[in-house]
């Protein structure tokens, strides 16, 4: 019988581009995109952790691989191994964390200019989907490339960048 291989839906896109995701730089949490909100602390996140103008943020959680709840501890433990594989690499990361509609799961957050790395890792950790932010905006990115990239959203419908 042939593994059955999570994918990403139209209604996981949905639900991740109104997400609140926060990053916790310097021991001050920054919300990078609230749906009510916008893009409240996304310079700041940029400015506090010393990102060179051409690189992007980028949000991936080792929680819950294929969108399947799993015990906390063994996603502990996922999430441990992801935050050693990128101190291994020398990667500089903080805390994040993803809430929306009474979930929450805790992430970890990069800076890098090209999306190698939070591909790589979205896959060796079986992740459907990451954020990518630039200074300005933010978009959920299907791993598995049947979507498009979808900007983040707010209240039904796009945040201004402002």
């Amino acid at each position: 019988m042939a593994e059955e291989v999570a994918a990403t839906t139209g209604a996981l896109m949905a639900l991740w581009t109104r997400v609140r995701v926060e990053v916790v730089i310097s021991e001050k949490v920054l919300a990078v995109f609230d749906p009510d909100q916008g893009y409240r602390d996304l310079a700041a996140a940029f400015e506090m952790g010393g990102a060179p103008v051409d690189e992007l943020l980028w949000v991936i959680t080792a929680w819950n691989p294929g969108a399947l709840e799993r015990e906390a501890r063994v996603n502990r433990l996922s999430q441990a191994r992801m935050l050693l594989q990128l101190a291994r690499a020398g990667v500089g990361f903080f805390p994040s964390k993803g809430s929306a509609e009474g979930w929450e799961e805790p992430g970890t957050a990069f800076f890098s200019p090209t999306e190698e790395r939070v591909a790589a890792l979205a896959k060796r950790f079986g992740q459907l989907g990451y954020y990518r932010f630039s200074r300005t905006e933010g978009f959920c990115v299907d791993a598995g490339g049947h979507f498009p990239p979808a900007r983040l959203l707010g209240s039904g419908k796009e945040v201004s960048t402002t």
